[in-house]
């Protein structure tokens, strides 16, 4: 959980080594909510020293966000509702020329390179009245009034009532060279789920290059992309 206060800034820049994390050990449970805008790289191999340049991907030692606590290699009962979760609040609004602001500043892309997001497992009723304050845990990676960007991802094998693998509620989003694969929701985008549009929150952003397969509803719409505002 960062805040103002953090020795953690805008654009700092964290470096992954290969291996497999949990973003939170509680049955359940949401990951501590990121306010500021990092830079996450994954596939980095320490035995090689200070890194000097980015990994090219894939990687033969993937940086894996898992959700599977109960160990069982899927997504079920047991298992971290959400592995990454960014909010900014009520005092971010986003700028006619696609930036977001928070407090007077200017807020920087939460931003991952070369990750997996896996079993994440949320089976909560999605709530009757959608809204900032209600969309906790809900897709794997899930940004509510922010802006996320993933370049070489793999968002796989995740479940949720709705919008399992990537979720942007009034967010920026960008996804570049991802694969959304074997992915199932109950119902409306069971790899990506785009919503809201007003004055000063609406989710606008770019899918390049991205692969999609595999992903399942139950129901109904988008088991690919379901963009419902935005």
């Amino acid at each position: 959980k960062v805040q103002d206060n953090s020795k953690y800034k805008n654009g700092d820049v964290f470096y992954f080594a290969g291996g497999t994390y949990y973003p939170t050990l509680t049955s359940g449970g949401v990951p501590q909510r990121i306010y500021r805008g990092y830079i996450f790289v994954g596939g980095c191999d320490p035995t090689k020293g200070a890194v000097t340049e980015w990994p090219k991907y894939p990687v033969a030692n993937p940086t894996i966000f898992s959700g599977d606590l109960n160990g069982d290699g899927i997504a079920s009962p047991g298992d971290a509702k959400c592995l990454v979760y960014m909010r900014l609040g009520s005092n971010g609004v986003n700028t006619a020329d696609d930036r977001y602001t928070i407090t007077d500043a200017l807020l920087k892309p939460l931003t991952f390179h070369g990750f997996e997001f896996k079993c994440a497992y949320n089976e909560a009723e999605w709530p009757a009245s959608e809204g900032a304050d209600a969309l906790v845990g809900f897709g794997a990676i899930c940004t509510i009034q922010g802006w996320c960007e993933l370049y070489n991802c793999n968002i796989h094998d995740n479940y949720s009532t709705k919008a399992a693998g990537f979720h942007a509620y009034g967010s920026l989003y960008n996804l570049v060279d991802c694969s959304f694969y074997n992915n199932v929701a109950q119902q409306t985008g069971a790899a990506v789920r785009i919503n809201i549009n007003t004055d000063k929150r609406y989710s606008r952003g770019t899918i390049d290059r991205c692969n999609f397969y595999n992903n399942i509803l139950e129901d109904k719409y988008g088991a690919a992309i379901a963009l419902t505002a935005g």
